[in-house]
């Protein structure tokens, strides 16, 4: 397809956009009184570059044809009688062929640029608006003679020293903040020739200014830092489109577009970078479009045609795509009708328009509303559109909106400033938005009850505490706890509850499983395992602690808890183990040393003792037994032996001796009799044997008689007599001859001397030999016995 054919095609597409979309061309735009304005200078190309301020004033240049007369202009709208009067400007400088070249401005002041008809010498004119009127004065020119100095213009104010880019020829990028009330100058180079001479865009609510040049295909981003003292290239957009950014672009909040070789691209920034979105092709059958000049306003651009003198409006539309909805057309031939172009602020209640031609004269339009069917702009912000004839008002504000002596803008009311404007519980903060405002969330521990007010959780019924416990909420510390678990619970963290087989404090032993109801909340212990049995409800005891083993009761129960079972411990010293539970003693276990005589008698100290012996037989040692003969305690008498025999025992005399009354006595010879168990010599009466026993003397000759020695004994027929007593004695008896002595006294007994052994006791007499007599109570004879 060649470059005709397209043309064709996009002429066809907006003829049918126009003829289809009832909405397109709804609004027109007219031509102001008095337009469109003529110069003083009917040699000049009046509006060559076009620049509204704001809505009534405008600043237009004139390019003369021949040097010395080129001027600038501010037409100044007339409300008195519907007119626009213009101010001249003059350079100060002879020879100035591009005066208001370019020109940008911001609230308070303007700059522009000019330079000589030589292209050198170029000049940034600074202008303050003092009450009605500008007030200008050169601020600096170019350096070394640069070509083209000031073929563009951007001013960037959202910093603290609002900052003035410069366009040239040159591959260099310039640029100028504004400090302590002067302006100070730096340059960088640039990343290609003729950096900025076809424009300067720049972006206050981004902070980011673009750049055009006179012969890349490629526009450059660059950001500038917060001081304002810096700027950096942060991105390069190269559509490889012939003429790219050669002639014009606009940028206006989020979006930039830019002019090509018969298109116009559209870029939308992401926060982070444009990103191209649509390129669009203009219906005016033209490849200038794009190459004029572009400007963009809220939801509109105006892109020129100016070989066809058409100027194609684009409206923003849903989805953020941009549609053809006007084209504004001039007859004058050879006008290049678009050659400026220029859009009046925002906040207008006619929006304007001002094209230039490379005539004598500038048009200028207004935008015309209609309220209830324009697609493209209705100004009124926060209250409705209200037609009136021609032109418009906006009503009164929206619920959430205030009059701020606007009269298109209604102001934020901000509810949050007065308690009586807002409905917000204290807790909530009240937050302020475009049109009202809104109760942010309560704070921790509520719920948003509603748009206003908050509930706290225990009464919302969204706390964490569990069913069974009570949610009880501290207002005074905006907090709450959870209250105990009810009976057969246990609390278990902070909120919840479990019961108390669970939490496992039941009084259920370990070994009984705790079985939990969960209607009536309370619990049972299940059986003990085997070798346990039931202790009261909860416990358990095992067989040894409730002696219900099998163990003798010498042998301690052992149990193992691991795998409840039981087993007996060894019997003691003393005894032996009967198996596995039993316990015999030495004397059970037949493994005592006591004799079949002797019964085995158990006994904890030794262990075991023997019982004594049976009749006949006696202990030998702690365990035998030895009959009563072999033991010599059989106590047959002597000269005789035991005999043992069927358990029991007799005793037979020894040889030569005989049994008599239980003694062996020895058989003695005739004429000898046993005597002390010896025999001896027989004697008769009145005899007595010997000392050696072997013969026998009469009584008087073995002296055994009891005659005194005063009287003689006489042996005769077996028996003796005594003999007669000596003179002077008397027989007192068979034996004894006595002397009778009287005594009247104790001195006589005493001192006489009568008799020794004689002693005196009591008044009488105590004879060692014979008795005394009591004659009477004076005298006392004494028998005194030989």
């Amino acid at each position: 397809m060649n470059l005709n054919d397209m043309w064709t095609i996009n002429i066809l597409i907006s003829l049918i956009i126009l003829l289809f979309n009832p909405l397109l061309g709804s609004s027109s735009w007219i031509e102001v009184p008095g337009s469109p304005f003529i110069g003083p200078n009917t040699d000049a190309n009046l509006g060559k570059v076009v620049h509204f301020y704001d809505q009534t004033t405008l600043f237009t240049s004139e390019f003369s044809v021949g040097p010395d007369i080129e001027m600038g202009y501010t037409f100044e709208y007339n409300e008195t009688d519907d007119s626009w009067p213009y101010t001249t400007f003059e350079p100060t400088i002879s020879g100035i062929q591009a005066f208001f070249n370019a020109i940008d401005s911001v609230d308070g002041y303007m700059v522009a640029a000019a330079y000589r008809a030589n292209n050198y010498d170029g000049r940034i004119y600074y202008y303050e608006k003092v009450g009605d009127s500008f007030v200008g004065q050169e601020v600096f020119e170019s350096v070394s003679n640069l070509k083209f100095f000031g073929s563009s213009v951007a001013i960037l104010s959202n910093i603290p020293h609002p900052i003035l880019l410069v366009g040239s020829i040159e591959a260099k990028i310039h640029w100028f903040y504004n400090s302590a009330e002067s302006w100070t100058r730096n340059s960088d180079t640039a990343p290609v020739s003729k950096f900025g001479e076809s424009f300067i865009e720049c972006q206050d609510s981004l902070g980011l200014c673009v750049f055009g040049t006179g012969d890349s295909t490629a526009i450059y981003v660059y950001e500038v830092d917060g001081s304002g003292y810096n700027i950096t290239l942060v991105q390069t957009i190269d559509e490889s489109n012939t003429n790219f950014g050669q002639r014009d672009g606009s940028t206006y909040g989020d979006w930039l577009v830019v002019g090509g070789y018969g298109k116009a691209f559209f870029y939308k920034h992401n926060g982070t970078e444009y990103l191209h979105t649509q390129t669009v092709s203009g219906s005016c059958g033209s490849s200038s479009f794009g190459l004029g000049s572009i400007s963009m306003t809220q939801n509109m651009v105006a892109i020129s045609c100016i070989s066809n003198r058409r100027v194609l409006i684009y409206s923003l539309g849903g989805d953020d795509v941009w549609q053809f909805t006007k084209q504004i057309q001039n007859s004058v031939t050879n006008s290049n009708f678009g050659n400026g172009l220029s859009f009046s602020k925002y906040d207008t209640e006619v929006l304007h328009l001002a094209i230039g031609t490379t005539v004598d004269y500038m048009y200028v339009y207004d935008y015309q509303f209609d309220c209830s069917n324009d697609i493209m702009y209705i100004p009124c912000e926060n209250s409705p559109c209200v037609e009136n004839g021609t032109t418009y008002t906006c009503g009164e504000c929206d619920p959430g909106y205030q009059d701020i002596d606007d009269p298109y803008i209604c102001g934020d009311i901000n509810e949050c400033q007065n308690e009586t404007l807002n409905n917000c519980n204290p807790l909530r903060e009240c937050v302020n938005e475009d049109g009202g405002y809104y109760c942010d969330v309560c704070p921790d521990n509520y719920v948003n009850n509603g748009p206003y007010e908050c509930q706290d959780l225990c009464s919302y019924g969204e706390s964490e505490c569990k069913s069974q416990r009570e949610c009880i909420f501290d207002f005074e510390n905006g907090n709450y706890t959870c209250g105990d678990c009810p009976s057969g619970y246990v609390n278990f963290g902070d909120y919840d509850c479990q019961n108390v087989c669970t939490s496992g404090t039941s009084n259920c032993s370990y070994l009984r499983t705790c079985n939990f109801d969960m209607q009536t909340g309370e619990y049972t212990c299940g059986p003990c395992p085997m070798n346990y049995i039931e202790q009261g409800l909860y416990n358990c005891d095992n067989y040894c602690e409730a002696d219900m083993d099998n163990c003798d009761e010498r042998r301690d129960c052992i149990f193992n808890q691991e795998l409840h079972t039981y087993s007996c411990g060894d019997c003691p010293s003393s005894y032996i183990n009967d198996g596995e539970v039993g316990c015999f003693n030495f004397c059970q276990a037949k493994i005592d040393y006591c004799s079949e005589l002797r019964d085995c008698v158990y006994n904890e100290i030794s262990n075991y003792t023997c019982n004594n012996c049976p009749s006949n037989y006696i202990n030998n040692g702690d365990y035998d037994c030895i009959d009563i003969c072999e033991s010599g305690e059989h106590g047959c008498p002597q000269y005789s032996h035991c005999l043992f025999e069927n358990a029991s025992f007799s005793c037979v005399c020894d040889n030569g001796y005989e049994l008599i009354s239980d003694e062996c006595l020895l058989v003695c010879e005739v004429g000898y009799e046993r005597e002390d168990g010896i025999c001896m010599i027989s004697c008769g009466e009145g005899y007595i044997r010997n000392e050696a026993k072997d013969d026998c003397l009469n009584i008087c000759e073995a002296d055994m008689d009891e005659c005194s020695e005063a009287r003689e004994c006489i042996f005769g027929n077996e028996n003796y007599t005594c003999g007669d007593c000596p003179d002077g004695y008397e027989a007192i008896n068979d034996y004894e001859c006595g002397k009778l002595v009287i005594v009247t006294n104790e001195s006589e007994i005493s001192g006489g001397g009568l008799m020794p052994g004689i002693e005196l006791r009591d008044a009488s007499l105590k004879m060692s030999q014979g008795d005394f007599v009591l004659i009477s109570t004076i005298h006392i004879y004494l028998n005194l016995t030989i």
